[in-house]
């Protein structure tokens, strides 16, 4: 139990025994409450001393053992009484007005703007994975692209090399976006266990919802998945010799782009 100087800096106290609540509310106003039992706690006592042994259960012998645990079914039934009235006096009068109550007890943008910076201090703070994410993207970037170099650097005029090279410019477009959907996917199965069991917890108590959860997290993950994409793009779609167009050039970087954005929150809504 706290000594008497840290018990004093508590701010709320919730007193449990045999399963049931005896007191929960301000620290400070524990002593008096126990004092309008008839049960008060004397001169120059530490308070968490005082409580432990009034509601502990006394097995030093049947007597005060029963003694004991009927005074703690008093105290609990006391609490529960003093609870309910207060419920029932917050209730609203009007049956109406049930239908305006949530268990949220924030806004969804309060949630969204809170989770959001949350994330964000999170992910800034994994500096080694966020360089080995990009290192590992520079990579797989540079390989692929010698596997597909210079693909797309044919004479396009004639019909046989255009009927031909299609077919494998499609493939290579089709593998680009089905590697980066998985690299989204693989992402969040490595990193979102590790946070699955705080979020359902925090779910669960009502601290905020899921929907504002998802999109915090994916709005926080799309700086870093836009310079891993770029990364990727810069590299291959220039080494494969695809078309020397800027606006093609973005048009390709946005296809996979969204491949891995898409992805990445399918999977984060299934696991939720």
């Amino acid at each position: 139990q706290p000594r008497s100087n840290i018990f004093s800096m508590f701010d709320y106290l919730c007193l449990l025994s045999e399963g049931r609540v005896m007191y929960f509310g301000p620290a400070a106003d524990a002593v008096t409450y126990f004092a309008g039992l008839n049960f008060r706690c004397p001169s120059q006592f530490n308070p968490a001393d005082y409580f432990i042994d009034l509601l502990s259960v006394d097995p030093r012998n049947p007597v005060a053992e029963a003694k004991s645990r009927k005074r703690i079914e008093y105290f609990g039934d006391k609490y529960s009484e003093s609870h309910e009235v207060q419920q029932l006096d917050a209730a609203p009068d009007d049956p109406s007005d049930l239908a305006s109550l949530s268990k949220f007890k924030n806004s969804w943008i309060h949630e969204f703007l809170f989770l959001l910076a949350r994330q964000w201090r999170l992910i800034t703070r994994e500096r080694v994975a966020n360089g080995a994410r990009i290192g590992q993207t520079i990579f797989f970037s540079i390989l692929l692209g010698l596997v597909w170099l210079n693909v797309g650097r044919q004479d396009w005029s004639d019909p046989t090399v255009a009927a031909t090279e299609a077919f494998n410019i499609g493939g290579i477009m089709f593998f680009v976006s089905i590697n980066q959907a998985f690299g989204g996917v693989f992402g969040v199965i490595f990193v979102y266990p590790l946070e699955r069991a705080v979020v359902l917890k925090e779910r669960a108590s009502g601290t905020y919802r899921v929907s504002a959860y998802l999109l915090s997290k994916m709005v926080a993950e799309l700086p870093r998945a836009l310079i891993q994409v770029l990364f990727f793009t810069s590299i291959i779609y220039w080494m494969i010799g695809l078309r020397a167009d800027v606006a093609a050039f973005f048009i390709c970087f946005y296809i996979v782009l969204m491949s891995q954005l898409i992805a990445e929150g399918l999977t984060l809504t299934i696991s939720s």
